[in-house]
């Protein structure tokens, strides 16, 4: 598996771990709320400035436990 797979399937882990939807996620790192609509299809792919701001709000410093 890639780095992005990993990657990829750590974003998913954290949304599921704060029960996060799609837009929800996308939200709090400050994107448009459609920008994950997909993130649950196995074909999802993300650019790199998505998988950056992504990455940025799953740094544990940034650790939000918002479950809204």
């Amino acid at each position: 598996m890639s780095t992005i797979d990993e990657l990829i399937n750590r974003v998913r882990e954290f949304a599921t771990e704060r029960k996060w939807r799609p837009a929800k996620l996308a939200t709090e790192a400050g994107l448009h709320a459609n920008t994950l609509r997909s993130m649950w299809d196995d074909g999802w792919s993300p650019n790199a400035a998505t998988l950056r701001k992504l990455e940025e709000i799953m740094l544990p410093d940034n650790d939000q436990e918002d479950a809204a």
